[in-house]
């Protein structure tokens, strides 16, 4: 295919302008993708390696092994349906290959990197009819992917699949049909959903073209202009909480709908008695135990205000003084052992007294696993620590928490 080059998955990176980009960046031109790996993101990923290499053993878990089979049987089954036209083609699979829409322009990213196209990204798969009569392409079947939990746009409004058809059409002029699948294994089981499904012409080409160019167009102005900008920003929950405007609360539709947000809860209200020893009324237990977190946090950050302004301005405070200490870290359980049996100490009162942070031990251990694979590992010595009969579950414990005012409801 003309407009079909063969990167890198690994370190391809990703066109500025991304066909994945266009959907956010249409819901809200000012949107910036956070850009934050979680072992979700990580794990699609390696579902997207392996449903392009077919190899299963990179895989976390049984889970994600079924959702690759279940991508691959589509694919499978497309091959088997466009093999078995009336004609008898001939069929080619690309995949995860860059298609680039109007390959005659380029952009540079913020590396350096130069991109062909507008917009360009990778499908996860292409299949291409080739008639055997003249061996020119006919159509194309363009299938990706999608491992999340949330349903994309349906393929006939969605941005990203009008790019894939576009890239085709552009670089194939003898296909005039290209149908796009978007499909989710962990949502649409075996039964793909028909409006993830759409063919795409030759005729919708120019639509398509204005669509995707005017979504850029809008995106590159709201970000030479920031929030003073006339293209104001549309925040929406699903877009927002992936935003990297969110984090620095710099968005000012999003501090908007904090203030509204604010307006909703109930006022914080100091009890008529806050002597712990005195309060024994419900109502006022109630109050004392609101305003307790928010006086918490509050005495945190003006001990920590205050200290830091003697410490480090200089401030003099009269009748308090600074005093430096430095809490004792075990460097060697084994030498600290050996110190109290010298004083009489048996080795089982000792290991009662020890009380190992294993949170700590377990993210040493996901740092040592290999990319997508850390949360299988530490389950893995979860299970192992319990097997030696290094772990057991502790005594059960309660605590009081504020319950929601709301009626319940039988399941």
């Amino acid at each position: 295919m003309s407009n079909i080059s063969q990167l890198n998955t690994a370190s391809r990176g990703h066109h500025p302008d991304s066909p994945s980009s266009l959907q956010p960046s249409a819901a809200c031109p000012h949107f910036t993708n956070l850009q934050r790996e979680t072992d979700a993101s990580a794990a699609g990923t390696l579902q997207h390696k392996a449903a392009e290499t077919r190899d299963f053993t990179i895989l976390d878990d049984v889970e994600q092994v079924e959702a690759v089979k279940r991508c691959l049987a589509i694919e499978d089954g497309w091959v088997e349906r466009l093999r078995k036209m009336p004609q008898q083609p001939s069929v080619q699979l690309v995949r995860e290959q860059y298609l680039a829409v109007c390959r005659d322009e380029s952009v540079v990213d913020t590396h350096g990197q130069e991109w062909h196209g507008v917009t360009g990204g990778y499908p996860d798969t292409v299949i291409m009819v080739i008639d055997n009569t003249d061996n020119t392409f006919s159509l194309a079947v363009i299938l990706d992917w999608k491992f999340g939990k949330h349903l994309v746009t349906p393929t006939k409004d969605n941005l990203q699949g009008k790019a894939y058809a576009l890239a085709v059409l552009q670089g194939q002029p003898t296909i005039n049909e290209v149908l796009v699948q978007f499909y989710h294994p962990y949502i649409e089981g075996n039964t793909p959903k028909a409006e993830y499904t759409h063919t795409f012409t030759r005729a919708d080409m120019p639509q398509m073209e204005l669509e995707i160019r005017n979504v850029i167009a809008r995106k590159h102005r709201a970000q030479r202009e920031g929030w003073s900008s006339d293209i104001k920003p549309c925040p929406s929950t699903n877009l927002c909480l992936f935003c990297a405007h969110l984090d620095c609360a710099s968005c000012p539709a999003v501090a908007q709908l904090a203030l509204v947000a604010s307006s909703k809860y109930e006022p914080l209200s100091v009890p008529a008695e806050v002597r712990p020893a005195y309060l024994t009324e419900p109502g006022h237990m109630k109050a004392a135990y609101r305003i307790s977190g928010v006086v918490e946090k509050l005495a945190k950050a003006l001990r920590k205000r205050i200290t830091d302004a003697v410490i480090t301005e200089g401030v003099e405070i009269e009748g308090m003084q600074v005093v430096t200490k430095a809490d004792r870290e075990v460097v060697s359980v084994e030498a600290v052992f050996e110190a109290a049996a010298e004083f009489g100490v048996e080795k089982e009162a000792f290991t009662e007294c020890l009380s190992l942070p294993i949170t700590k031990v377990e993210t040493l251990v996901k740092a040592k696993a290999p990319k997508g694979k850390g949360a299988a590992l530490v389950r893995e010595f979860q299970k192992s620590l319990e097997e030696r009969g290094a772990t057991k579950k502790g005594k059960p414990y309660s605590y009081l928490v504020e319950s929601k005012e709301e009626t319940a409801v039988e399941v």
